[in-house]
């Protein structure tokens, strides 16, 4: 695969399927899928595999394990010898919830941020990033305003490495710019500080 993949002057950016790797099972298999396909990012969508919903709670203490997890998998794969190669995330609607009294975990420090917040204030840019995707993170239950949106997103755009680039109708993906679409594109785009650093994954 790598190998058809450069010959024709490409890369393969990224891989959803990096699972966990706190086991050496874990990790063998990532830098293998690395390897094969000559990424330099590999990480996953699913909240399980990164633990930031553990025993069915979204709450503060999972996202900052999270954010550690992200670190150390990021931090190993490196030490395989992968060369620059880090870990991502891609969140969903859940993963931009209100810290509240609810799901503080006993930290009250954190009230008012949302618990993505806890992911960017910990991870090393060193070992990990986050890949957004721009249709859940507009979802009705996630940012769920135009002015939201972009503030949470220009405040940590320098730890987004992508976007995925997709639309969102109450709670269903769209297509991009069709008259339901709830994604202020344009006000998005315009508000970006460095444009030209990010890959778009449509």
């Amino acid at each position: 695969w790598r190998a058809a993949v450069e010959a024709r002057g490409a890369y393969t950016w990224g891989d959803h399927a990096g699972g966990n790797l706190s086991t050496p099972a874990g990790l063998a298999a990532a830098v293998a899928r690395v390897q094969n396909l000559g990424t330099h990012e590999i990480g996953t969508a699913s909240d399980s595999v990164l633990g930031v919903n553990a025993g069915g709670q979204y709450n503060a203490q999972n996202f900052l394990n999270g954010a550690q997890n992200m670190n150390n998998w990021g931090r190993a794969l490196q030490e395989r010898g992968l060369r620059g190669v880090r870990y991502y995330f891609h969140p969903h609607h859940q993963s931009y919830a209100v810290i509240t009294d609810a799901n503080n975990s006993g930290m009250p420090q954190h009230n008012g941020k949302r618990l993505m917040d806890l992911i960017y204030e910990n991870i090393d840019p060193r070992y990990a990033f986050v890949q957004t995707d721009l249709a859940w993170a507009r979802h009705h239950e996630a940012l769920g305003t135009n002015e939201e949106y972009i503030a949470f997103l220009n405040r940590h755009e320098d730890l987004m490495e992508a976007y995925h680039v997709k639309g969102m109708s109450g709670m269903e993906e769209i297509d991009c710019q069709i008259p339901e679409d709830l994604v202020p594109w344009e006000d998005f785009f315009n508000t970006l500080k460095h444009p030209g650093r990010k890959t778009y994954l449509w």
